[in-house]
């Protein structure tokens, strides 16, 4: 009943939850609302999951998630604790950030897991290498031959070529 209404983010406050201003929140899915920080001007669409928690060989595991100011999070997404939306990052819908990853500022990706998909960063931010999350975890195929400059004065989003794929077999002589 008070999805999408500027009530739910005064809620989850009085929860414990450090929620910044001008958030639009129309989901539910915290639990644990000390362990979730939400900056200022961010978009929490339909159903997204901010889960703090997970249960990993048999030991609840529960950490913090923090999501930047200007952020916006697509519908029935989910984000998994220790991870980190710097500001104006963008997580499309259906999609998963993977457990300790960090999404740099000014980036959009989407998927599951979530991979880079372009970026709009006016701040010579475009110069450094955003295929990978920040994380020890690596993502295959997408090393740096396949990147595309993005234009600095750019508002659309480029998109990344695909993944070479393996065959299995040996290269020919």
């Amino acid at each position: 009943a008070l999805q999408g209404t500027p009530l739910l983010p005064w809620y989850f406050r009085l929860l414990g939850a450090r929620i910044g201003r001008r958030v639009y929140m129309h989901t539910t899915g915290l639990l644990e609302w000390d362990l979730v920080e939400v900056g200022h001007r961010v978009a929490l669409n339909d159903d997204c999951v901010l889960q703090t928690h997970l249960f990993e060989d048999r030991v609840l595991k529960a950490s913090g998630l923090h999501i930047g100011a200007d952020c916006a999070v697509g519908a029935g997404s989910v984000l998994l604790y220790d991870s980190k939306m710097e500001d104006g990052a963008r997580l499309d819908a259906i999609s998963l950030l993977m457990k300790g990853e960090t999404l740099p500022a000014g980036t959009a990706w989407a998927g599951l897991p979530a991979v880079w998909q372009g970026g709009v960063n006016h701040s010579g931010a475009d110069d450094q290498d955003f295929r990978k999350p920040s994380t020890k975890t690596t993502i295959r195929g997408y090393g740096r031959s396949n990147r595309r400059p993005a234009s600095r004065c750019s508002s659309t989003l480029t998109s990344m070529p695909p993944a070479p794929r393996s065959s299995g077999r040996p290269p020919p002589p």
